[in-house]
């Protein structure tokens, strides 16, 4: 495995018989056996909340970056969720209202969304006005308030 060096300032005095790069991705390969990968957070053997390999979330967190890197593969796998669970209903909208099955696909995961019966139902007769009265018939529009109402007035008008 390559793996390059993604902090520009980072600087180290380089072995004679290594690069910088070079020994970063040594480090990294052993770490990566050492450490293990777990994709869900859980705590550590000193009781830290840990993910991926070894990273110490209460210590280190994320950093923008990360988050941001994170936000985007999330963002396309509700992308990806929408189209094969919803199809043409997702599909055949402008590009607001698929936004707006997006965000709600992201906030709630796919399976939230799709029990949203009636206000797929409207979505799928065109009927936009009904579905966007729906989202906030919701126990999810009385929890995220604004979001719930900002999303279902894009429903409604198909304006961003």
């Amino acid at each position: 495995m390559d793996f390059a060096v993604r902090n520009a300032e980072f600087e180290m005095t380089p072995s004679p018989k290594m690069s910088v790069s070079e020994f970063v991705q040594k480090c990294i390969g052993k770490l990566m056996i050492h450490e293990g990968f777990r994709g869900k957070v859980y705590r550590c053997s000193a009781g830290i909340l840990t993910v991926g390999y070894g990273r110490n979330l209460e210590d280190r967190g994320l950093s923008k970056e990360e988050s941001l890197y994170l936000l985007e593969n999330d963002t396309v796998d509700s992308i990806k969720q929408c189209e094969k669970h919803l199809g043409t209903v997702y599909t055949e909208l402008d590009d607001v209202r698929k936004m707006v099955l997006v965000m709600m696909a992201f906030n709630m995961g796919i399976h939230g969304l799709l029990g949203f019966k009636k206000t797929l139902s409207f979505i799928r007769q065109k009927d936009f006005e009904n579905a966007s009265k729906e989202m906030l018939n919701s126990r999810w529009a009385a929890q995220v308030k604004g979001r719930a109402k900002e999303l279902s007035e894009m429903m409604r008008t198909g304006v961003l």
